[in-house]
């Protein structure tokens, strides 16, 4: 997943990058056209609670191309901005970093404020802003879908007992 907030350096943004705790891995590297595809220069750090991330200010009003580099192995990550085809075969992800005039949100930061309920009319949305409110909502669901497993898991150990 990708978070995008305002940089503390003029004309750039924050963005953050976080692969979930669930990836199991030994080292995991960012790598794009901001750091000419150096495969071990930017690593990511495993937190307290277990997400690996990673924050750049990246220059506002670009798009840059990244992957992921999960022990050795290049992933795209199918939460971008977009995708677009590389020379070898496969899709590098899309970080849009363009500003809002008018107000200096992210177009990120602008989907991310809409609700499921926007969904519901996709004549109205941009695929890029569906993807980004799903995505906004993932954490929750994952939450939701956890704690329904605990729930289950708690209700059979009792039962066996």
């Amino acid at each position: 997943m990708i978070h995008k907030s305002t940089s503390p350096f003029p004309q750039h943004i924050h963005v953050t990058f976080e692969l979930p705790a669930s990836v199991w891995a030994d080292k995991i590297f960012l790598a794009g056209d901001f750091n000419d595809w150096r495969a071990d220069e930017l690593p990511f750090r495993q937190e307290n609670d277990g997400v690996w991330r990673i924050a750049l200010d990246l220059r506002a009003n670009r798009r840059y191309q990244f992957r992921y580099v999960v022990d050795g192995q290049w992933q795209s990550d199918w939460h971008a901005d977009g995708f677009e085809e590389n020379a070898h075969g496969s899709q590098n992800s899309i970080v849009d970093t363009a500003v809002d005039a008018a107000d200096g949100t992210t177009r990120a930061a602008t989907a991310d404020m809409l609700s499921l309920e926007d969904i519901d009319a996709p004549d109205m949305l941009a695929a890029s802003q569906a993807r980004a409110a799903i995505s906004a909502a993932m954490p929750y669901l994952k939450a939701l879908h956890y704690g329904y497993f605990l729930d289950r898991r708690a209700a059979a150990a009792r039962n066996a007992a």
